[in-house]
């Protein structure tokens, strides 16, 4: 009985924390290697054409800046199409191709789409991966003249 207890305890709390809310992550890839950058989302800015989305989520802490631009097809099924981004960081500025690892599309016809996922960002020079970008379905809240 006390096992069976634990258990469902442990399975639980393991839900709970597997549902909880995701912040917009922004990390340097070195290798290997990954550090957390204290860039922070403060925008999307896109629009919808009938079946393409263009999604420009931008993160900023201070003078640094990471802005993506993400092109989903509105299938069946839903895909990324295509990405590139540009950052600023520290002084030095990089761009090149975005490669989407796992996508998160909400939004139907009537409601503001909302794009998320796993998206790493490549150096234009190298071809390596440099940043890697995790965030929730956010909703395209402004729309900008593309």
């Amino acid at each position: 009985m006390h096992l069976t207890r634990s258990i469902f305890l442990g399975f639980l709390l393991f839900s709970a924390s597997a549902c909880g809310e995701k912040e917009p992550r922004v990390e340097r890839v070195d290798g290997s290697q990954s550090s957390q950058l204290p860039l922070k989302f403060e925008s999307m800015f896109g629009m919808r054409d009938g079946e393409a989305i263009t999604a420009q989520p931008l993160f900023k802490d201070g003078m640094d800046s990471v802005q993506l631009e993400v092109h989903v097809r509105l299938g069946p099924p839903i895909a990324f199409a295509s990405g590139t981004y540009r950052a600023n960081i520290a002084g030095h500025m990089s761009e090149g191709p975005v490669v989407c690892d796992s996508l998160s599309f909400l939004g139907g016809q009537n409601a503001l789409p909302s794009v998320g996922g796993t998206f790493r960002l490549q150096d234009n020079a190298s071809g390596h991966t440099v940043f890697r970008i995790t965030m929730p379905a956010t909703p395209i809240t402004r729309h900008n003249a593309l």
